[in-house]
């Protein structure tokens, strides 16, 4: 994959975020191992706020979770209505950018919501272009039930970290937030404070903010029995 980093590959959405990052000059910005401490975490969707990390809490880690929300039917007539069955998702460190950068962080989710091929490749390959380092830091996924919220940054020996946690509390999406890409315009997910449980390692709390995309239709109407809806948000990780 590295030895194609250099070839961007032929689709618009991609060279439509090398050309927001080129004209930001941000080629080459160092994305993992900054100082968090100054970082804000956005909590509102312009009317309700999700409440403040309690006392004592450190930011850990700030990640872009690319994925799908997943939802299953019943059938496949409009009588039938999608049902969330979890999420699966790739999470890049983005942290230097939420700690130096924020306002372009809040830009990518709507960006990276519209890649709806070859993603980890196109990720991969962009954020080669950013940096040198190993940005590619866990998964999500949702265990047993589809209740329970899985991020596992244990890809690496040296890491310990893991997230197991349920929904604490919602807001809305932002109005502005990018409904998805075309043909699964449904609408951005909402975001969540999470709390996580007593298998969780190094981890207490999470955030999931800025999201775009995800939403499933009004209702099952040609859709098969399982099916995924693309997103992109922002995680917030603390301990």
């Amino acid at each position: 994959m590295c030895a194609h980093a250099s070839a961007i590959p032929q689709n618009p959405q991609v060279e439509g975020l090398m050309g927001l990052l080129q004209k930001r000059e941000f080629v080459g910005l160092q994305l993992t191992g900054c100082d968090l401490s100054k970082a804000t975490l956005p909590k509102s969707d312009g009317t309700v706020l999700l409440a403040d990390p309690e006392p004592g809490l450190k930011l850990t880690n700030v990640v872009l979770g690319r994925g799908t929300q997943n939802y299953t039917c019943a059938d496949s007539t409009e009588n039938s209505t999608p049902v969330a069955q979890g999420a699966q998702a790739i999470l890049y460190d983005v942290s230097c950018i939420a700690a130096n950068h924020p306002s372009l962080l809040h830009e990518l989710p709507d960006v990276l919501v519209q890649l709806q091929s070859s993603v980890e490749y196109y990720m991969a390959t962009i954020f080669q272009r950013l940096s040198k380092e190993k940005v590619i830091v866990g998964h999500h996924l949702f265990v047993p039930d589809f209740s329970t919220a899985v991020f596992d940054f244990r890809i690496t020996p040296d890491v310990k970290r893991y997230f197991s946690g349920r929904k604490d509390a919602s807001v809305s999406a932002t109005a502005y937030a990018s409904k998805g890409p075309p043909g699964e315009e449904f609408g951005a997910v909402d975001w969540l404070r999470l709390k996580a449980g007593d298998n969780s390692v190094d981890l207490k709390l999470a955030y999931r903010v800025h999201t775009a995309g995800g939403k499933p239709p009004g209702n099952c109407k040609g859709r098969n029995k399982n099916f995924g809806i693309n997103y992109a948000a922002e995680y917030w990780f603390y301990n």
